[in-house]
C-alpha cells in the first residue's frame, strides 16, 4: 500500500507519472512515437514551429540560461546549455521506422522505458 506524502491541501508535489502513462497510451493506440504524434496532431496545426522535444542547434542557441545553486556556498552558477539538453538519436534523421506488427511500440522520450 502506498501512503500519501503529506495531508491533502497542505503541500504540492508534481509528478511525471501521469504524463508518462498517457504518453505511452497514445503511442500504443496511435502506433507512433509520442513526440511525432504531438507534432502532427497538436503542434503543427497550431503553428508551434519552435515547440519540440528535440531542439536543433539554432533553437538551443535561443534558450534561456539555466542556473543551479552551488551546494557549498549557495551562490547560483550557470549550467551550460549543452549539458541541460538531451538530444534524440533520431533528431537529425527523422523518426525511426514503425515497429513490426508483432512488437508493441517502444517509448521514445527521455527518462522512460516501456
Amino acid at each position: 500500500m502506498t501512503f500519501l506524502e503529506f495531508e491533502p491541501g497542505s503541500s504540492i508535489l508534481y509528478s511525471n507519472a501521469g504524463t508518462n502513462t498517457v504518453a505511452r497510451i497514445i503511442e500504443v493506440v496511435s502506433g507512433r512515437p509520442f513526440d511525432q504524434f504531438l507534432d502532427e496532431r497538436l503542434l503543427a496545426p497550431l503553428g508551434m514551429r519552435d515547440t519540440t522535444f528535440w531542439p536543433n542547434d539554432e533553437q538551443v542557441s535561443r534558450l534561456a540560461e539555466s542556473y543551479s545553486a552551488d551546494p557549498v556556498d549557495g551562490h547560483f552558477v550557470r549550467i551550460p546549455s549543452s549539458t541541460s539538453i538531451t538530444r534524440s538519436p533520431t533528431a537529425r534523421t527523422g523518426s525511426p521506422s514503425p515497429p513490426a506488427a508483432s512488437s508493441p511500440p517502444r517509448a521514445t522520450w527521455p527518462g522512460f522505458t516501456a
